[in-house]
């Protein structure tokens, strides 16, 4: 009896362990998902007729990513307030904050590299209008409040490379 017990826990560890896998797996590709979405959002905050990109996310087989991207598409289009894009900024930037911070249950789990691999290609963009040696949650709140949309989701990344751990 003893034998099989043994045999059989040594059976569940071994069918856990690619469940484990295929899981670690499946949120590192959600990540780098979510890490190309928010280069092509920053590309289309930052550049005119670079919204585009947005549509290849409203097939995404991540939800999120896909309410977001509508939530840009829609904000981009003529007509719309800059609420909707204040709103859509937000919305990402708590996102990625809150993924970078382990207190949360967040279905991503942002690396410090990643976010500073974002970061850096961004500050090549803005390095004319962004202060030297900032309070990024101070530029956040005036970047979104003079609707510099691509300075304020600059500001919400490096609040939350600023939580990264790791």
């Amino acid at each position: 009896m003893k034998k099989f017990l043994q045999t059989l826990l040594f059976a569940a560890v071994l069918v856990s362990v690619p469940a484990v896998g295929a899981e670690a797996a499946l949120k590192a590709s959600k990540e780098q998902e979510l890490c190309h979405f928010a280069e092509d959002v920053f590309q289309g905050l930052s550049e005119v007729g670079a919204q585009g990109r947005m549509a290849q996310y409203d097939r995404s087989s991540d939800p999120v990513i896909q309410g977001l991207a509508h939530k840009f598409t829609a904000s981009w289009k003529k007509g719309a307030t800059s609420d909707e894009l204040q709103t859509a900024v937000s919305e990402l930037g708590r996102l990625f904050k809150c993924s970078a911070d382990v207190e949360y249950q967040m279905p991503y789990s942002l690396h410090k590299k990643d976010l500073q691999d974002l970061t850096t290609s961004m500050e090549v963009a803005l390095h004319h209008v962004l202060p030297k040696n900032p309070n990024y949650h101070k530029l956040m709140i005036e970047s979104l409040a003079d609707e510099q949309w691509n300075v304020a989701f600059y500001a919400y990344l490096k609040i939350a490379e600023g939580r990264c751990l790791d």
